[in-house]
């Protein structure tokens, strides 16, 4: 039954989803062609009035791209929050919750098609972004700009290294930095879904009438409240640390650590938010209200 909520869930939002997802490989691509555009007329031997003309219509152009990429990237997010609505709306709630499934199927299909639409959007994002990427070297490289296409990736890669040997990090601490960062992304995502769902069920519980309003207003103050904790739990202890230790090698060295703190934190957060959650869902909401 949970499988059958996870499909309904993302069938309802399909098209909507297919939408932003066009909407974002659609931007990525006029990106890609403006900034190619762009330097190919900057590296041409045309007449410097052709060549401004050719800018005045590409920077806009180019600038509308970036806008619209990350416009979409918000409404992909935007829609994971309001389909987390639709599950315990007033006018959706009672829909899900008369289904043949208990009320915690309903609660993890909701939490799960919010990972699964926000795992989508990050992805394709990432794809997008390494598309421009990728076009904008080999461009590069035809033009004469770059002399070999490797160059690229080495002169990065030793960016990153110059900045590792300043502080000497060994390898085995990149390694646990980069752990440590992909496991604080990680519980990001799942702390952002269950995060999404505890203020719809709280908000949905309290408002009497605009329960999309009220889901707002209790994200707000959860986000809020959860900032102000973390910078008492984790931001002023790193700062004090930072104080009394003010050498470069021991603040890298902090970093993993500091990141693993507040992944720790996060993950508190999301097992709280999950208790709370469930405990209201099971206990006393109304999907009548």
């Amino acid at each position: 039954m949970l499988l059958k909520l996870i499909k309904f869930k993302l069938r309802s939002v399909k098209k909507g989803l297919i939408l932003i997802l066009a909407g974002m490989l659609s931007f990525a691509a006029i990106f890609a062609l403006s900034i190619n555009l762009l330097l190919s007329f900057s590296l041409s031997e045309s007449s410097s009035t052709l060549k401004d003309i050719a800018i005045i219509f590409i920077i806009p152009l180019l600038t509308l791209s970036v806008f619209g990429f990350f416009f979409a990237m918000f409404a992909g997010y935007a829609l994971s929050a309001y389909s987390a609505y639709q599950t315990y709306g007033k006018s959706s709630a009672y829909l899900y919750f008369t289904l043949p499934a208990s009320r915690n199927k309903v609660y993890a299909a909701s939490v799960y098609t919010v990972l699964i639409k926000m795992f989508i959007i990050s992805v394709l994002a990432i794809l997008s972004i390494s598309f421009v990427f990728v076009t904008f070297s080999l461009n590069a490289t035809l033009q004469g700009f770059i002399a070999d296409f490797k160059e690229v990736f080495e002169e990065i890669f030793s960016t990153f290294r110059s900045i590792f040997s300043m502080a000497d990090v060994s390898t085995a601490d990149i390694v646990l930095r980069t752990l440590s960062y992909i496991l604080n992304f990680a519980v990001s995502t799942v702390y952002t879904a269950i995060f999404l769902n505890f203020a719809c069920i709280y908000g949905c519980s309290l408002a009497k009438k605009h329960k999309l309003l009220g889901c707002i207003l209790t994200g707000i103050i959860t986000n809020y409240s959860l900032s102000f904790a973390h910078s008492i739990v984790v931001g002023i202890p790193t700062f004090i640390i930072a104080y009394l230790s003010p050498d470069a090698v021991e603040l890298s060295a902090m970093s993993a650590g500091t990141v693993l703190a507040d992944t720790l934190f996060y993950a508190a957060a999301t097992v709280i938010m999950h208790v709370l959650a469930t405990k209201k869902l099971n206990n006393s909401f109304d999907v009548t209200a």
